[in-house]
């Protein structure tokens, strides 16, 4: 009988030291493993056993706020073990604020904003983030995103939406970012599930 024990520890945890609970951490292989892997966080502290790779922790899915976290930390495991031999993960600051509102001015409120990333290695990698008041703020690395759009619970269809932009040395190019929904987005998902 083979026991395979955790050889990765870490931890995850907000700017002030509060753990993160409830989440799942998302990450894969860059090396001569390309596997990805999803590891339940539990009192801010996570285990698992990986082979000797180089990794990338792509961020974490929070059960309760139903967000997609972005962290893109890296590190490697040689000889079994991780260097850095233990993993302190900290939850960045948000660094993309932005708006949703819709052609008629209307602040979108209570959905999911979809977004993907375009960088390579990353590619469609997606967030979410959750729009109180017609704002949303989360944190993404240097590079290339696009809005893709939100499901709109009241008419519980997908608006689509096609706003790309991009994040350079922390910040967003356009700050903050102003998604419009235009009447043909709205109009044509109506369309597409018969309610015309």
């Amino acid at each position: 009988m083979f026991i395979f024990l955790h050889n990765i520890k870490g931890t995850l945890k907000s700017k002030d030291g509060t753990p993160v609970s409830g989440a799942w951490l998302q990450l894969h292989g860059t090396g001569t493993n390309s596997k990805s892997y999803n590891v339940k966080v539990n009192d801010g502290a996570f285990s698992l056993r990986l082979p000797d790779s180089y990794y990338t922790i792509d961020g974490y899915w929070d059960e309760e706020s139903q967000a997609q976290i972005q962290l893109f930390y890296t590190f490697q495991v040689t000889g079994g073990k991780p260097v850095p031999d233990r993993l302190a993960l900290i939850v960045p600051d948000n660094n993309v604020m932005g708006t949703v509102k819709r052609y008629d001015g209307v602040s979108v409120d209570g959905v999911y904003l979809n977004i993907h990333s375009e960088n390579a290695g990353r590619h469609n990698f997606g967030y979410n983030t959750k729009v109180n008041n017609g704002s949303f703020a989360l944190f993404l690395a240097d590079g290339n995103y696009v809005v893709d759009g939100y499901l709109d619970p009241e008419m519980q269809k997908k608006i689509q939406v096609h706003y790309p932009f991009q994040v350079v040395k922390g910040k967003s190019r356009s700050n903050p970012l102003k998604v419009i929904v235009s009447k043909e987005h709205i109009v044509e998902a109506l369309y597409r599930e018969g309610h015309h």
